[in-house]
């Protein structure tokens, strides 16, 4: 199986570990945003809940 992505190698290889025996958090997230510079699908703080009714 073969993958194609405009990464090098080397790229790749720098980036955050991932090994599918630790939970995604949004550390990692966050981690895995910046090395390949993207904007997160997050907000920086989440947003205060109003729970009145």
């Amino acid at each position: 199986l073969k993958v194609y992505v405009s990464l090098s190698r080397e790229q790749i290889k720098l980036a955050p570990e991932y090994t599918d025996k630790i939970l995604l958090d949004r550390d990692y997230e966050t981690r895995l945003h910046q090395y390949y510079d993207r904007e997160g699908y997050w907000t920086e703080e989440p947003a205060e809940r109003d729970h009145s009714f």
